[in-house]
């Protein structure tokens, strides 16, 4: 089927278990006492190498598994499925994953995926990054919450803004399983993190997103902002400015936002602001400059802000390996993030998500489809604030 190659035989032995036509995952797989035989036409040798195949043959096996079945598109979903798969234990959520669909080939059903998806797909020394973002403790729950975080809300009025959209909007969406507009929406509100969106309805993850959702936020994560480009809070390195004082009443006030930043920045020993908030959304109200901490006094005219510079990895003999991502150049100001590829997949995340659920559904139907929920686009209600333009 894929080539008579002794090692990209075994490895297929080693990965898949079918019976009849039914396809098993190896997590699914139990051998008790009863034997089962794997027919081939290949020849393989008695000096065949037990060793298992390097990570670059590995790929290449999937590559020509997805060119014999034209799913070039489903590797790609595959990917976005595989980064959500840690963050289920955050969730409390099982994994649930839909049942593959023998799509009878023909001619006339063949989409070339191959051409449309092949250069999207991460190559092996693009995957470890992968790899981080996913197993980061908090990161993925960051990313997917924050996409109910809007610039220009204070968190005396979160409640109010999310309500309509978490109760109103998405709930039939969820209870009917039609995940499809979800994903459009979510991805148009949050284009780089998109496949995650993804990643999370063919997992079953994306439930459970949206009933944590209505009960607390997750610790913001600084990296995800950079790694993904995905706005994450009021915390971001845009948002950090001088800030600005405004005499009212005859005392000098700054925003009780900018304070927690300087403090954030500033007291880096503080058991109370040496770690991110807990919530996306800024304070609310403005505070005397004299009542303020010294730090903050200190510091208000100094116009700190941050800048992220790498990703440390402590190794076991005490040293510290700096990691500066895919395409990380020192003599920029503002660094490639960590995955920026992330956004190249949630290019096609609409798109490939058609054939996971019906059989007949692929790419120039899923586009009809969503054209429909237009009105979905922008489902959380506006607002009279305009978000901080400042750049760093």
């Amino acid at each position: 089927m894929v080539g008579c190659n002794p090692c990209r035989w075994t490895w297929l032995e080693a990965t898949l278990a079918r019976d009849g036509k039914e396809y098993y995952p190896p997590c699914e797989c139990h051998l008790d006492s009863s034997t089962f035989r794997l027919r081939h036409c290949a020849q393989i040798p008695s000096s065949i190498s037990s060793e298992p195949p390097s990570a670059e043959e590995a790929l290449e096996y999937l590559y020509n598994f997805a060119r014999f079945h034209d799913a070039f598109d489903q590797l790609i979903a595959a990917l976005a499925a595989a980064i959500t798969l840690p963050s289920h234990n955050r969730f409390g959520a099982s994994i649930i994953l839909p049942k593959p669909i023998n799509r009878p080939a023909s001619p006339s059903s063949r989409q070339n995926t191959q051409l449309i998806y092949a250069n999207q797909i991460p190559t092996t020394t693009e995957l470890p990054h992968f790899m981080a973002l996913s197993c980061s403790s908090g990161l993925v729950a960051s990313c997917l919450m924050s996409s109910f975080w809007e610039p220009g809300i204070a968190c005396n009025m979160a409640s109010q803004w999310l309500n309509p959209p978490l109760k109103e909007v998405f709930p039939p969406f969820i209870r009917s399983k039609n995940f499809h507009p979800i994903i459009a929406a979510m991805s148009q509100r949050r284009p780089s993190i998109a496949s995650l969106w993804l990643g999370s309805a063919i997992t079953g993850l994306l439930p459970r997103v949206f009933e944590m959702s209505r009960l607390f936020l997750p610790t913001v994560s600084l990296e995800a902002v950079i790694w993904t480009s995905s706005p994450q809070s009021f915390m971001d390195p845009q948002y950090h400015r001088l800030a600005p004082v405004k005499n009212i009443d005859g005392l000098d006030m700054i925003s009780r936002e900018d304070e927690f930043r300087l403090l954030f920045i500033t007291d880096e020993d503080s058991q109370e602001y040496g770690t991110p908030p807990l919530s996306p959304y800024p304070p609310f109200g403005m505070v005397n400059v004299q009542n303020t901490s010294l730090g903050v006094r200190l510091h208000m005219s100094c116009d700190h802000r941050l800048e992220y510079h790498s990703w440390n990895w402590l190794c076991q003999n005490g040293k510290d390996l700096s990691d500066f991502g895919m395409s990380y150049k020192s003599n920029k100001r503002n660094p490639r993030s960590k995955v920026h590829i992330l956004a190249s997949i949630s290019a096609a995340t609409v798109i490939t998500c058609a054939s996971l659920y019906k059989s007949s559904f692929r790419i120039d139907s899923l586009l009809r489809k969503v054209s429909r929920f237009d009105d979905l686009s922008n489902p959380f209600p506006k607002h009279g604030t305009e978000p901080c333009t400042t750049k760093c």
